[in-house]
């Protein structure tokens, strides 16, 4: 539609659209945008902040037209995968959507496959008989897509709040419940349904292992 669009000819790999406001990451075959970054004009500075986040903590990006340059904003982007590059140099005359894309486009890309590998994961609840109980957290990313949602199953939660055992906790305290994610950014308890989190089941661990 503006022209400004960038497509790829492999099906799993993001399209990044913009509708004049936000630039978005369209995955063929899925519901929504996996992701989208929403333009905000400071002088020669533009910031791209990263909303609608399904998967990882929130990518922001500044392009300083004036340096020629576009980066990661420092602080965000703290879990993507390793390899992926933080700053680009930008010639002069091509459009900031370009810009972002280009930048954003391996990133996206591996985000993406990093989210498919997770949801293809098989993972059963520790299940230790909790003696004393230590504080289940979600990443934001969990937090944000999966926060309605118990952490065991993908119903949604009644509102018990998971724990961990204490071996869990030694393993990870601050790691994803849910999906073992780092959780440096969030402080979200993950919750339970009552099919996981009445009776005796609230007091067993409810950290989710890879089997």
């Amino acid at each position: 539609g503006t022209g400004e669009d960038l497509k790829s000819d492999n099906e799993l790999l993001p399209n990044g659209v913009f509708d004049g406001a936000a630039a978005h990451w369209i995955i063929p075959g899925h519901a929504g945008a996996f992701y989208s970054c929403v333009l905000k004009e400071d002088g020669d500075k533009l910031t791209w902040e990263q909303t609608n986040v399904k998967w990882r903590a929130a990518t922001h990006w500044v392009h300083d037209r004036k340096a020629q340059t576009i980066s990661v904003q420092a602080g965000s982007g703290v879990d993507v995968p390793e390899g992926c590059t933080v700053s680009w140099t930008v010639s002069p005359g091509v459009p900031p959507p370009v810009a972002l894309f280009v930048a954003n486009f391996g990133r996206a890309e591996k985000v993406f496959a990093d989210y498919l590998e997770w949801l293809n994961r098989s993972f059963s609840r520790c299940g230790i008989r909790i003696m004393k109980e230590v504080e289940a957290f979600l990443c934001e990313a969990c937090a944000t897509s999966s926060g309605d949602k118990c952490v065991c199953c993908e119903q949604p939660h009644a509102g018990h709040a998971g724990v961990q055992c204490k071996q869990c906790a030694a393993k990870g305290r601050f790691k994803c419940v849910r999906c073992g994610g780092p959780c440096r950014l969030s402080r979200a308890v993950g919750q339970l349904c009552d099919t996981h989190g009445l009776g005796s089941r609230r007091t067993e661990c409810c950290r989710m292992q890879k089997n």
